[in-house]
């Protein structure tokens, strides 16, 4: 047994951050923050200078953390002596974008570079762009800008010239207050279950004006509003799922994605749901959190309207509800908010919009069949169930912090993730079908106590419910325990209130049903028939 619940399980955090400047300003400000937040983070730095030491050195502190946090703290202009010419920079920002793809194939932890500004008058001007496109996409590397968390700060001047001049320190505090608050949230979000979906009201939201009052020549779309749609069209392929919801009448609705289709960055293709009428977005929000298989606490609300945000709020406790101001920039109130936060992007974040809208295709094809092999036959289904490999680790960590439905609830993300990189068996699930590739959707976790294979951890995408999928993964995690010869294989799970799903799913595969001593139930699972289990294959 590997796992401790949830309640008991520890929350502790090693950050070691590395900077190509003087950085220790950021040091006690990020452990308080934590602290605040409730988190137990340990915050050291790395040697002066020494970023690609730390990237490069198998025996770096970098390298020796690997359940926490690194943080790279970095300038364009500070990687060439000053003066050179822009192709050295850009030579060198490759070096250190290699460095960092190196790193990042070898070391299974989570890395966030945040690029900073140079200071004003430099040569670098528009390097950072470039360093930033450079490192997008490196799988497990999440890469921030700073000037988005001096914006949502209020930070209009960060350099301080006198102490770069003195000491290397190039910026305020409050500059670095604004860094070490972006990278709390970093943390937070390895932390918490994030949002999945951002529902979006349309008028003065994507664009200024009533399009049930005015043509769609005469509404306002200018760069405020082309700001908050190229922000969510962001979040859009970070793998948040956009929707719209919108108390409007639907052709006008239509008529403007239709004729201002060359003014705005969105399209009817980024959404995935929409609901255009005139019921309480209250009730809208709930049919579409039922229609896309996920929790309503899984939603942000992003409106113009006081009232509507306010209502919103009330019927729904647990969504996210953000008011764009009229009166100042929306891109602040957005980057400011947290809702939005996804830094580390898998392979299954970018498919998660076209898995979605195969959804769509799915259920149209399907109609109203209801048994699982009857499903999987027409739809070509192929299931695989994998040993978990290091490429899987982030993927499992992620599972293991979103899904809350279909989950044992009894091992933290951070404890998963530590499980894994111990040694512990662990496998993974994925599925795809003719109409798209879901990637993994779950995976489990187990261990030999007492004679017995004990799985503490067992996750599931409700997406790949009612497919064969949860069968196929626990066949062959039983399977394995069989094969090397234990008694039987048990599961722990901590009955949550929202994890019925799972709990059902268990009991029904069960011989006993004991509890334990914290309430949570300990389950001794019967052989599976594996004809049954296995799920199609393609």
């Amino acid at each position: 047994m590997i796992g401790t619940s949830a309640q008991e399980a520890p929350d502790g955090l090693d950050i070691v951050v590395a900077s190509t400047f003087t950085s220790t300003p950021v040091v006690p400000l990020l452990e308080h923050l934590n602290k605040k937040r409730g988190f137990d983070a340990t915050v050291t730095s790395a040697p002066y200078g020494q970023v690609v030491e730390q990237l490069l050195n198998p025996a770096s502190a970098f390298a020796r953390n690997t359940t926490g946090l690194d943080v790279c703290l970095t300038r364009p202009g500070d990687w060439a002596p000053e003066g050179s010419p822009p192709d050295d920079f850009r030579e060198s920002l490759r070096y250190m974008a290699s460095a960092v793809a190196d790193f990042a194939g070898r070391h299974r932890g989570h890395l966030v570079v945040c690029v900073l500004p140079d200071p004003p008058g430099r040569r670098t001007a528009g390097l950072g762009t470039e360093l930033v496109d450079l490192l997008t996409g490196v799988e497990g590397v999440a890469v921030v800008r700073a000037e988005d968390w001096f914006l949502a700060y209020g930070i209009d001047d960060p350099a301080d010239s006198h102490a770069a001049a003195l000491a290397d320190v190039p910026f305020t505090d409050e500059a670095f207050a604004a860094v070490a608050i972006g990278l709390t949230r970093v943390v937070a979000s390895l932390r918490g279950r994030p949002r999945k979906v951002i529902a979006v009201d349309c008028d003065y939201t994507l664009w200024g004006g009533a399009c049930g009052d005015l043509d769609p020549a005469e509404l306002t779309i200018d760069d405020r509003y082309r700001g908050v749609q190229r922000f969510l069209r962001e979040r859009h392929d970070a793998g948040f799922m956009l929707v719209v919801c919108s108390r409007n009448d639907p052709a006008s609705v239509d008529r403007v994605f239709a004729e201002r289709a060359d003014d705005l960055l969105l399209t009817p293709e980024h959404f995935v749901g929409r609901r255009v009428d005139w019921e309480p977005k209250w009730r809208n929000l709930n049919s579409l959190a039922a229609e896309l298989g996920v929790g309503v606490d899984s939603f942000v609300l992003v409106d113009d309207d006081p009232l509507t945000c306010a209502q919103t709020a009330e019927a729904l406790p647990s969504i996210g509800v953000v008011r764009l101001p009229v009166d100042a920039d929306p891109l602040v109130r957005l980057k400011r908010s947290p809702h939005f936060d996804r830094f580390f992007v898998t392979r299954e974040d970018r498919l998660r919009n076209q898995s979605y809208r195969g959804e769509v295709l799915r259920a149209r094809e399907v109609g109203t069949i209801s048994s699982p092999e009857e499903l999987n036959a027409r739809l070509g289904t192929d299931i695989e169930v994998v040993p978990v490999r290091r490429e899987h680790w982030r993927r499992v960590e992620q599972l293991a912090a979103r899904t809350n439905q279909f989950t044992c609830a009894t091992m933290t993300p951070a404890r998963v993730a530590a499980a894994l990189r111990e040694g512990a068996a662990g496998w993974v699930v994925s599925l795809r079908d003719r109409f798209g590739d879901y990637g993994v959707v779950g995976a489990a976790v187990a261990a030999e106590s007492g004679g017995h294979w004990h799985v503490d951890a067992l996750m599931m995408s409700c997406r790949a419910l009612n497919r064969g999928v949860a069968e196929a993964l626990l066949a062959t995690v039983v399977r394995a325990g069989e094969s090397a010869g234990l008694l039987g294989t048990r599961v722990s799970v901590h009955p949550t209130g929202r994890n019925a799903l799972a709990v059902d799913f268990l009991t029904q595969r069960s011989t006993d049903v004991s509890v334990q001593a914290d309430g949570g139930l300990l389950m001794t699972i019967a052989r599976t028939d594996p004809a049954r289990a296995e799920g199609p294959r393609g």
